[in-house]
């Protein structure tokens, strides 16, 4: 007979035992992992949990707290349990239609924003605006007063890039496309719930295909698949069993879509703007060399925090 325990299931219990149990199965976030699931149950904030670990669980709560689990044990990715990811300071929903936002990711968007020039108002200098306005007053054409700023966003997913871009500078406007139409819906939810739908269109097409033929871009920007056909047997469960493979898998060497890429965006860049695309660990040197080949101007490989080649970016020449 199978003797019940009498410790009631308090909030510190669950987390404990659910720690213990991703731990024991190899899952290296196993007590964070824990947290944000039992927070996630209670409806309640991580930092909550602290204030009321001694608290016992109710039976409801105590039920929807396990039913979450299995899907970890399963290497569901947490961000897919929880329907949200945080990027860039902004919460952004997910799921498996999309992959999961990465913080390096976080870098295409700064790198893409200083290619631009689009500077952050908290950080400009007055005096240089100041200067700059009246050098110019005599001669300047007030007649336009239009500073948009057109972008690109090709495999736009989650629609984290698009929507970061816009977010983060009023003046730009942006085009998103990706493959999947279930992935530009998630794209379109986090576009609406972050207050930029007004400024961000996502289309559903593989990669130029959904562009009008005469648009052109100040910059054309991409998180691709990299990922070669080697190398996917190898990613972490989390990664290979659950997220979309149409996003991940590049061929042979991982280059099949950036190649593309590569290729078309001349068309649709305005002389002198940049491609800014995400690129594997061991791909900047070879990106690099693809884009000086194809033709591209000044192409620089920008690093990532661990120092690892993870942005490349170069601009269209002059014709």
């Amino acid at each position: 007979m199978r003797r019940v325990s009498a410790e009631p299931w308090t909030i510190r219990r669950m987390v404990k035992w659910m720690a213990d149990d991703f731990a024991k199965r190899g899952i290296e976030s196993a007590r964070l992992d824990a947290d944000l699931l039992v927070a996630h149950a209670l409806e309640m904030e991580r930092v909550g949990l602290y204030l009321d670990l001694d608290r016992p669980l109710m039976d409801d709560e105590l039920a929807k707290v396990r039913a979450l689990v299995p899907r970890r044990r399963d290497r569901e990715p947490i961000a897919y349990i929880l329907g949200r990811r945080e990027f860039y300071g902004r919460s952004f929903a997910v799921s498996p239609a999309v992959l999961v936002p990465r913080p390096e990711t976080e870098h295409l968007v700064e790198h893409t924003l200083e290619a631009l020039g689009v500077r952050d108002e908290a950080t400009a200098d007055p005096a240089q605006d100041a200067e700059d306005t009246a050098d110019t007053s005599d001669t300047a054409d007030t007649s336009d007063t239009s500073d948009t700023v057109n972008i690109l966003d090709l495999c736009t997913g989650s629609g984290c890039v698009a929507v970061t871009l816009a977010a983060e500078r009023p003046e730009v406007h942006v085009v998103g496309t990706d493959i999947s139409a279930d992935a530009v819906e998630v794209a379109q939810q986090n576009a609406e719930s972050l207050g930029v739908a007004d400024r961000v269109e996502f289309r559903v097409g593989d990669l130029f295909a959904a562009v009008d033929e005469d648009a052109r871009f100040a910059a054309v920007v991409a998180n691709p698949p990299y990922i070669t056909d080697a190398d996917i047997a190898c990613l972490d469960a989390d990664v290979r069993d659950h997220e979309p493979m149409l996003a991940l898998a590049a061929g042979s060497d991982g280059l099949d879509v950036i190649r593309r890429i590569a290729e078309g965006a001349p068309r649709y860049l305005e002389t002198g703007a940049p491609l800014a695309l995400e690129v594997g660990y061991d791909q900047g040197k070879i990106v690099q060399d693809l884009l000086r080949a194809a033709g591209y101007d000044d192409v620089v490989v920008h690093p990532d925090l661990s120092g690892i080649g993870r942005v490349v970016i170069g601009r269209r020449p002059a014709e």
